[in-house]
């Protein structure tokens, strides 16, 4: 794994320098928010989420006329995911309980269901496989990752990778073809995708919590692996050497009305982000494992899930229980 990832080098960073002001909050959904993401256009901030409902929305957050809100019913079960191709800001992928994989074109506003299982079983994560190759990976059911090829419009394999629900799928950020994934079987694993089989795959390594994992994400070099898991705690595992792992508290408690916390990675390998219980942002330091807490007043609910906006550094988007959206901002 580390032989592909590489050493990023940036403006330096401070949690401290991350604002939030009324401007930057809005609701963008009646219910609770499942998924949130933040398209990739390099000189605009533009969220979308998914709610319990099904309900997709947009927000323009650099709109100067009107609120540059957008909301539409594409699902009619919680959005558990939505992707975006990694240069690409045109078509966002969407993927719900519903057993629906669903792709809005943003210039003609309209959402083609590209997989129906006939709501058979839930799809529970999507992701885009990385720039130059048309297929969307999504999770359905327990343990199985489809593939869905966009030049032929159907599934093109599947595989058994997991014994329970997979949460998140991510790839690695400079090596095609290493995938990660996370799953209720208390386990993150990564995957080399030109050896998987329908069953039994191996996997090339494997994190284990004492509890379900709720999210696996390859940093921004390739080199770490952040996992978060319902047994308190953040793991942050580093594979350049020998494979090893070092687990950080951080309170991560079952509840039923707000969304499961996932911790995030920033800009660099130098910090995760992360809800916290008392209405707060979490920034964990790798290095230091010491944890930076932003509280702010204009903070009503819980933000439980969080994006990055992957070309403007320092914007970052948490959403809540109650449907709102709140940008950070670097100052």
């Amino acid at each position: 794994m580390g032989s592909e990832g590489r050493a990023l080098v940036g403006p330096k960073f401070s949690p401290g320098n991350l604002k939030l002001e009324a401007k930057d909050i809005a609701r963008l959904a009646p219910n609770r928010i499942f998924s949130v993401h933040i398209l990739p256009c390099r000189e605009r901030v533009i969220v979308a989420s998914g709610d319990k409902e099904g309900h997709f929305s947009l927000w323009d957050a650099d709109c100067e006329e009107g609120n540059g809100l957008h909301m539409y019913l594409p699902h009619s079960s919680p959005v558990s995911g939505i992707a975006t191709a990694p240069f690409s800001a045109e078509k966002v992928f969407s993927c719900s309980y519903d057993g629906f994989v669903r792709c809005m074109d943003i210039e003609k506003e309209v959402f083609d269901m590209l997989y129906t299982n006939n709501r058979d079983n839930l799809l529970s994560a999507i992701c885009c496989a990385p720039h130059g190759y048309q297929s969307v990976y999504f999770a359905e059911g327990y343990g199985e990752i489809k593939v869905l090829d966009l030049r032929v419009g159907g599934v093109s394999n599947s595989y058994e990778l997991h014994e329970k629900r997979i949460y998140t799928i991510d790839f690695h950020p400079y090596n095609p073809h290493l995938v990660c994934t996370s799953s209720t079987d208390c386990t993150a694993s990564i995957w080399d995708v030109r050896n998987m089989r329908k069953r039994q795959t191996k996997s090339i390594a494997t994190v284990r919590h004492n509890k379900a994992v709720l999210s696996a994400y390859f940093s921004p070099s390739g080199n770490y692996l952040a996992t978060t898991s319902y047994d308190d705690s953040v793991g942050v595992s580093n594979g350049l050497d020998s494979w090893n792992t070092t687990f950080i508290y951080h309170y991560n408690p079952p509840r039923r009305w707000i969304s499961s916390f996932r911790a995030i990675w920033g800009w660099d390998d130098q910090y995760l982000f992360i809800g916290n219980m008392d209405k707060a942002l979490d920034a964990i330091c790798t290095s230091t494992k010491i944890t930076t807490t932003l509280h702010s007043p204009l903070i009503t609910a819980i933000p439980t899930r969080f994006a990055k906006h992957p070309f403007v550094h320092g914007v970052l988007a948490g959403a809540n229980a109650g449907g709102r959206v709140y940008l950070w901002r670097k100052h």
